[in-house]
């Protein structure tokens, strides 16, 4: 069992679960696994978006369910949160055209593979 709250919500928890995430926004998350506390840090942004605590969970998921590392999809989460943030106001502005969604699709992957390196070098 995976467990996600926010920081602002940790404070009446327990760490449950064989994961337990407490997501801090642009500082990263840490983990409870095997009975330690590890942070991950993430690469800062200026902006700030609903739902990325949502999206981090959605993906640590995914990769965990393939590989296992819990720090290892955390670095990915994180991420990859970060830089599908920075194209936020790109996809406000209207981008329904499908060769300006496969083009930002491919300038967020460079950006992730980019932060991977950045967040592992930090843990």
């Amino acid at each position: 069992v995976i467990v996600k709250v926010g920081e602002d919500e940790y404070k009446s928890w327990t760490p449950i679960g064989e994961i337990f995430i407490v997501t801090k926004g642009t500082r990263g998350c840490s983990l409870y696994v095997d009975n330690e506390w590890i942070h991950v840090p993430s690469v800062k942004v200026e902006k700030v978006a609903v739902g990325t605590g949502d999206m981090h969970i959605s993906y640590f998921t995914h990769c965990y369910k393939g590989n296992r590392d819990a720090i290892e999809c955390a670095i990915k989460s994180n991420a990859l949160v970060s830089s599908i943030i920075e194209f936020l106001d790109f996809v406000k502005e209207g981008c329904l055209n499908w060769e300006k969604v496969y083009g930002l699709r491919n300038r967020v992957m460079e950006l992730w593979k980019e932060r991977i390196e950045i967040i592992r070098s930090q843990v």
